[in-house]
């Protein structure tokens, strides 16, 4: 898994590691024919396959987890500017209905 293959300048650069640490005496398995290279390429294929798969789902997790947060605080800050208005408006109107009770008393006690 933490083998890696690098492609640059018509060169492919491999780095591979060892399960166990001795020296190879071939560089490929002995005693396994064709067919079973076959199956064994097949698998390694279908484990790198899922692997990605699951690496592009993880990918797409993130991107949705992190587009719902910034919509949260979106809304959040949104939310907090209605608030602001609102309580703009509320004191606007309670400082006009005020004044306009005084304007009442004013006129009462002119008559």
């Amino acid at each position: 898994e933490n083998s890696k293959a690098k492609i640059g300048n018509d060169t492919i650069v491999f780095t591979l590691y060892k399960k166990e640490v001795a020296m190879w005496e071939t560089l490929s398995v002995s005693g396994v024919d064709k067919e079973m290279m076959q199956r064994i390429r097949e698998k390694s294929i279908l484990q790198a396959q899922e692997r990605a798969k699951e690496a592009t789902e993880a990918k797409a997790a993130a991107r949705r987890e992190d587009q719902k947060y910034a919509l949260n605080v979106m809304m959040k800050i949104e939310e907090e500017e209605r608030k602001k208005i609102e309580d703009m408006k509320e004191n606007e109107r309670l400082k006009a209905t005020k004044e306009l009770e005084a304007w009442k008393e004013c006129q009462r006690k002119a008559e």
